[in-house]
């Protein structure tokens, strides 16, 4: 029976949550979903953050790149006051410029690796 009274006193605060919207805020709300879906610039962003700028390893030339470029993409999207903030500054940049991996026996072969960051 309890069960009963709390299903209907649930039903009851989720539809009266319904009328409490007057029409202004539910024309903002379509507003706000139409540009959403219609102008959206999400996945484009998103590819070029991650494809173009990658490698993004605190205090590498890679997120040095990210930020200037994401600063400048938020002045051109309107953005005002847009600054980048120092993150995790300890003083040791990193970058993988290169690596080779052979295995040299008993036959040849060469190898697909990468490093563990921030190591020699």
């Amino acid at each position: 029976m309890r069960k009963i009274y709390l299903l209907f006193l649930l039903i009851g605060l989720w539809g009266s949550t319904i009328f409490a919207q007057n029409k202004a805020e539910l024309e903002v709300i379509a507003k706000i979903r139409e540009e959403g879906f219609q102008n959206s610039q999400v996945m484009d962003i998103v590819s070029y953050i991650t494809d173009v700028h990658g490698n993004r390893l605190v205090g590498s030339l890679g997120i040095k790149k990210a930020q200037k470029w994401a600063k400048e993409k938020m002045e051109n999207i309107g953005l005002e006051n847009v600054e980048i903030e120092p993150i995790l500054d300890h003083g040791v940049s990193w970058d993988n410029e290169y690596i080779s991996l052979h295995m040299l026996k008993p036959n040849y072969y060469p190898l697909q690796g990468f490093p563990l960051a921030y190591t020699p």
